[in-house]
């Protein structure tokens, strides 16, 4: 085929001596030295013919395809528009023309030509094809991806167009239909690398590991000398416990590279799993040597030197880390450092340097806790364990319920295990925790001997821990579809822990979508074992309807275990009305678009504080009146002892501090409206006037019709007109 071509340059050559005034011979010539990359030749043999024929299109034509090559822009648009000038239904030169403006940053312009191109051959790929590229470049995702598919059906085995299409899905957030795009892309060219590591890219995030390893090695095989392949397979093969195939990945790639820290640092990782401390050490060292400036490095060291026992070194390079970056996880670890040197305070000082940068950083708030207790801080108490209230008779009616429905009877063991920790804002959830705590604890006189929230779970843990105790589930009222997060949970302990009895503590259940009804159904009604609290009669009613298989006991929320143990003095009161509303995905909106239409007054608007970024420092004050409450009370018999003997009385301080400035937000208020149960369950403990509305589904209105609708001082109401009259008539009412 070579030699054909110089043929034919040779013969090209003698024609065009031997007729110098004929364009065609030039412009020949032209095509056979461009085709053998011989641009500059081609070129100026492309002008010739033009000099010639200066109204050849094709001539034009093809010298801007030249001029493209050689990124000579501004003359490549010049003759595609004398070009176009000439024959302007040719869609090619639109194509060509496109191109060039593409590459000269004019892509409104090269649009334009390309949707010409297409007007006048809508059978040409090409068009479709670079209009895909033009709307992935300004992140029109869906314009993209419908050009490339066009480009594919009219040639579909076009390459790039695959290849293309594939990436689109990718940076769209599609990744599952990328795939089939990159498989197909190597059936057409399995010969180009980077297809075989995008796929096993892909692979590997949704789980398809064995399918990704296969991958990563066919790149390889392709090209042994590009070291982040031998990196990604390397963490690939961890991951499946092939440490030693992993080690030697990683030894490849620094055989190829030995400057390229990652590859170190991985190694380093490696060796941590095989238990090779002192080399993974080495390994992260080097790391640091070659690229001093990257916090990692000396988080990683720092992580392998803790599980040494070397504290102070690993101290030494979680500060070191900080320097670098500030960040709230490295002070977090820091301050587990020194908690295991058991410097107490500059414990503090870490998990509230950690808590300045993150608010959300709960893990800090929980061993922040843990790092204030062994102070034995003594504030004054001013939370004491029983509060000052006189409650009606239908407060007490509710929490005889509770103690009936959750009994020593129905549970029948003396210590337990307890799941599903909120570690989140939401003082209601933190309530519906104290008050389980407590009625185990309490009530019940069960040891809790694990908890965890979902994020801190860890199966082995609680495998070792469980022995025969049943396991208690959060309550609350993420039992459905609305929060899948702790639903998933549930079932996922209720799936694996079929030899113990499981009861799942007071919820309202509601799902919007059948299937994932019908997957929880499967997963409850098979569990031999399993008691379902249902804190309302809707919820109760539906839980004997679909799980069938489970006791359902009808039973008050477990925050009303708090009765008699809310009390906080010097509060001063605003005289103003609290408008406390949740904003979430269970907000009723077109009932709180009437209200907040009305003329209420003198009214704050708010949902709880605690979900404020400006009130982590009152979290703190109200942590360490906490743990300073349990220091000096926890032997003696108040409701301390309870929360100060589970595993991890962390996180039930905690809970106890977010639950405090709930109580002293509302008792600030003459009288209060919610949407929120736990501001209507908090109000009615305290004893304080309030209106309460709906949610999105039937939750508030069948626990007030199930449990409250007798509390003198509340007032359920289904239209937003009624607020006002609402509000003077409880207020009205003696409490």
């Amino acid at each position: 085929m070579r030699n054909e071509l110089k043929q034919n340059i040779k013969s090209f050559q003698e024609l065009a001596k031997s007729h110098p005034s004929c364009s065609w011979f030039q412009q020949r010539l032209g095509s056979a030295l461009a085709e053998d990359g011989v641009l500059d030749q081609a070129e100026a043999y492309y002008y010739k013919a033009i000099d010639i024929n200066p109204n050849s299109s094709v001539s034009l034509y093809k010298l801007s395809v030249v001029l493209l090559q050689e990124n000579k822009l501004d003359e490549a648009i010049s003759c595609l528009n004398k070009a176009i000038k000439n024959k302007p239904d040719f869609y090619k030169l639109y194509n060509s023309l496109g191109q060039a403006l593409e590459q000269q940053g004019n892509l409104d312009e090269a649009i334009n030509c390309w949707q010409k191109a297409i007007a006048l051959n809508p059978k040409s790929c090409w068009a479709y094809h670079y209009l895909g590229g033009a709307f992935s470049s300004r992140e029109e995702w869906e314009k993209a991806i419908a050009y490339y598919q066009k480009a594919i059906k009219l040639n579909p085995r076009y390459f790039w167009s695959n290849y293309n299409l594939g990436q689109t899905f990718v940076n769209s957030g599609q990744p599952d239909l990328a795939i089939p795009c990159y498989r197909y892309g190597i059936n057409i060219d399995p010969n180009y690398v980077w297809s075989y590591q995008k796929l096993a890219n892909l692979l590997k995030d949704k789980g398809e590991k064995e399918e990704a390893v296969t991958c990563y090695q066919k790149a390889i095989k392709l090209n042994p000398n590009e070291v982040w392949f031998y990196n990604d397979l390397g963490q690939i093969l961890v991951q499946q416990g092939q440490i030693d195939e992993a080690i030697e990945c990683y030894q490849k790639a620094i055989q190829i590279n030995f400057q390229e820290p990652w590859l170190h640092n991985n190694l380093g990782l490696a060796l941590v799993e095989k238990g090779n401390l002192e080399e993974a050490a080495s390994c992260c060292r080097k790391a640091i040597e070659l690229k001093p400036d990257d916090f990692w490095f000396y988080q990683n060291l720092a992580d392998i030197l803790t599980k040494k026992g070397d504290v102070d070194e690993a101290i030494a390079c979680f500060e070191k880390a900080l320097e670098i970056k500030p960040d709230a996880w490295l002070y977090h670890l820091l301050g587990n450092n020194y908690l295991r040197k058991q410097d107490w305070n500059q414990a503090i000082s870490s998990y509230q340097k950690a808590i300045n940068t993150n608010f959300d950083l709960f893990p800090s708030y929980i061993h922040l806790a843990e790092a204030y207790n062994p102070l034995v801080l003594h504030p004054q108490i001013d939370l004491q364990e029983h509060g000052n209230y006189i409650h009606s008779d239908s407060i007490k009616q509710i929490y005889q319920h509770l103690k009936a429905a959750i009994n020593k009877d129905t549970i029948n063991h003396n210590e337990c295990v307890m799941l599903n920790f909120p570690d989140y804002w939401n003082i209601g959830d933190s309530m519906i925790w104290l008050g389980s705590v407590i009625h185990l604890t309490r009530t019940l006189e069960m040891f809790i001997k694990y908890t965890s929230s979902i994020n801190n779970f860890s199966n082995d843990t609680l495998k070792e821990k469980l022995g025969d105790a049943p396991i208690f589930l959060q309550g609350g009222g993420n039992f459905g579809d609305l929060w899948p997060t702790h639903q998933l949970f549930r079932e996922e302990i209720i799936s694996q822990y079929h030899h113990v009895p499981i009861f799942v503590m007071p919820q309202s259940i509601y799902f919007e979508n059948n299937t994932n009804l019908e997957r929880a159904k499967r997963v409850f009604n098979s569990h031999p074992n399993l008691t379902l609290f249902c804190r309302e009669e809707v919820s109760y009613k539906f839980a004997q309807q679909h799980f069938y298989n489970c006791q359902v006991i009808l039973c008050p929320d477990a925050a009303f275990s708090l009765v008699n143990l809310l009390h906080i003095s010097d509060v001063d009161s605003t005289g103003s009305i609290l408008y406390l509303r949740r904003t979430d995905k269970e907000i009723n909106q077109d009932f709180i678009n009437k209200l907040e239409s009305e003329d209420i007054g003198n009214i704050v608007v708010s949902d709880w504080n605690s979900m404020e970024v400006s009130y982590q420092n009152h979290l703190r004050n109200e942590l360490l009146m906490v743990v300073g409450n349990s220091g000096l009370l926890k032997n003696k018999n108040s409701i301390y002892k309870n929360l100060s003997s589970t595993y991890k009385p962390e996180m039930n301080y905690f809970a106890w501090a977010l639950t405090r400035i709930g109580i002293k937000q509302l008792i600030k208020h003459k009288s209060i409206v919610t949407n929120r149960l736990h501001c209507h369950i908090l109000a009615t403990l305290l004893n304080i006037p309030h209106v309460f509305i709906p949610n999105s589904y039937h939750k508030n209105r069948s626990f007030y019709e199930t449990w409250t609708k007798d509390v003198p001082f509340c007032k359920f109401i289904q239209s937003s007109e009624e607020v006002k009259n609402a509000i003077e008539d409880i207020e009205r009412k003696e409490r």
